[in-house]
């Protein structure tokens, strides 16, 4: 458990967070630098004076909404890397996961096997940000 609570929660995911919450009932005197353990497995994130652009939630578009069968995710601004898209239920089960490049502006995928109803759309850029977005299915 120990090892678990110290380790970068960036490689880690959510059990180094669900670990540090059972932790802290034990121990709530425990402080973690992320920073330190993070740099230490070779993984650093920049801040915001650091980096080139801002990336916000109007960089994103996911239309149509209501969709059918295929949803496009528009980039406007220019934004190097690799994004990550989850499909997730409104339950935050991940139905499907795609990655795509950002520099390519827009980017469709097929939605035909879920069901009609509500459902969510998150995009990540490099790790660093996060943005999500209802999205409706009805055919």
């Amino acid at each position: 458990m120990v090892q678990t609570i110290l380790q970068c929660p960036y490689s880690g995911g959510k059990p180094v967070y669900q670990m540090r919450a059972i932790a802290q009932y034990f121990n709530d005197s425990i402080e973690y630098n992320d920073d330190v353990n993070c740099l230490q497995q070779g993984i650093y994130r920049h801040t915001e004076n650091s980096a080139k652009y801002k990336v916000s939630a109007n960089d994103f578009v996911v239309y149509p909404n209501p969709a059918q069968d295929k949803i496009h995710v528009n980039i406007k601004n220019k934004i190097e890397g690799l994004c990550r898209m989850e499909l997730l239920s409104t339950t935050g089960a991940i139905l499907q996961t795609t990655s795509f490049n950002c520099e390519e502006k827009n980017y469709e995928t097929d939605i035909s096997h879920l069901k009609e109803g509500m459902y969510y759309v998150k995009i990540e850029f490099n790790n660093e940000y996060r943005f999500i977005s209802k999205l409706a299915i009805i055919r």
